[in-house]
């Protein structure tokens, strides 16, 4: 089974496995639950574990990784069509709803099946007797989360970390730093149980080891040299909203000068382009995502783009690439007329959104949730670093 598949399955199962206090943390997080508005209301989910919990599955897979983990975990059979026989319809929605009524089964698992295959069917035992990464996960992480209150006194750092960062956040970095080896089983040969305490310890003592992992996602030149990040001004920062904003491509200087009307910028202070333009991102209001400190905004460069839709939010992320894509079909229905759409930075032609470093190392355009999923995992690994300094 390919590890996207069961990387897959373990944040389903990491899900699944959320206390009420988690899935609204998680719902907060991901911007299910908005400011203001209130659980039930104005298209926020009730505030029901399983309500929140069928909402974050939405929002963390797209439709084909749903569609691989109904499959996955026996939901959708071979032959049988979708909304046939019981088989969810071939929506997000149906598809969520039915993983989720197949938490038991699936927390209860002991390896992660095959495409097609049920958890538990033909093929599970060869698949514990190998040692699964996946076994006997979904049981113990639920245990975790009951008991976290009530793991008795720890260390500051430690405690922060309980509060700061969910369990999927420290699987990932547990992955990133080698606490977590591929084919080995939590608590088995040196990785530590699945629960938060025991990941963080890990954590802590693979840091005090100095050890970073080689992918780990920093910001590096052109040359390959680690970027350095200035971050003295990084909350210089304003952002417009509402009906006052342009709705039409326009060069920084031209929305810098409406900036200046609207909100009152400072000489420190840049127009802030979500998607760079060296990556392809437009010259557009969709693609600004306001001002932003001068120092922090050029040390960024082009290197990070994932992290200023992270900062952006999903939303406005999935704006600033509908907004990519667009420039770079007018650009190619007409590269005369719409050269201006992407600034070239002083090359003879623009970089287009498809054809960045990033897209082409993927094999496709990025998605809004991709990129930001990306600028989350990056930000957890920048909190983890601050808070066992």
């Amino acid at each position: 089974m390919a590890n996207g598949l069961a990387d897959e399955l373990d944040e389903l199962k990491s899900i699944l496995s959320l206390t009420l206090e988690g899935a609204k943390a998680r719902a907060v997080e991901l911007r299910i639950k908005r400011k203001g508005i209130g659980w039930g209301k104005d298209g926020t989910p009730e505030l029901k574990k399983d309500a929140i919990v069928a909402c974050i599955i939405d929002k963390t897979f797209n439709l084909k990784e749903l569609e691989l983990l109904a499959k996955a975990s026996g939901i959708k059979k071979d032959g049988i069509g979708w909304g046939v026989d019981g088989t969810p319809l071939k929506t997000k929605k149906d598809i969520a709803s039915s993983l989720l009524g197949s938490r038991r089964a699936l927390l209860s698992s002991t390896s992660s099946p095959s495409p097609g295959e049920a958890p538990g069917g033909e093929g599970a035992e060869e698949a514990a007797e190998e040692g699964g990464e996946d076994e006997g996960e979904g049981e113990e992480e639920e245990e975790e989360e009951e008991g976290e209150e009530g793991g008795g006194p720890c260390d500051g750092v430690t405690a922060k970390m309980l509060e700061d960062f969910t369990m999927s956040d420290l699987i990932d970095l547990a992955k990133h730093y080698g606490v977590k080896r591929d084919g080995v089983n939590w608590g088995k040969d040196g990785t530590p149980r699945k629960r938060k305490r025991d990941i963080i310890a890990a954590l802590i003592a693979k840091q005090a080891e100095g050890v970073v992992p080689d992918d780990l996602e920093v910001p590096r030149a052109e040359d390959g040299q680690l970027l350095d990040i200035d971050t003295g001004n990084w909350c210089n920062f304003q952002v417009e909203e509402g009906s006052v904003v342009p709705s039409e491509f326009m060069p920084r200087t031209e929305y810098r000068a409406h900036l200046e009307k609207s909100l009152g910028l400072t000489e420190n202070q840049d127009v802030f382009h979500i998607i760079a333009s060296a990556n392809g991102g437009p010259d557009h209001p969709d693609n600004y995502l306001g001002a932003l400190g001068s120092s922090f905004n050029r040390s960024l460069g082009c290197s990070m783009d994932f992290f200023c839709c992270f900062i952006a939010g999903l939303e406005k992320t999935q704006k600033a690439v509908e907004r990519a894509l667009e420039a770079e079909e007018l650009y190619r229905r007409d590269p005369d007329k719409y050269a201006r759409l992407i600034d070239a930075r002083g090359r003879g032609r623009p970089t287009l959104y498809s054809e960045n470093p990033y897209n082409r190392a993927a094999g496709h355009c990025l998605s809004a949730e991709e990129l930001v999923e990306q600028g989350r995992r990056a930000w957890a690994r920048m909190r983890l670093a601050a808070a066992i300094a």
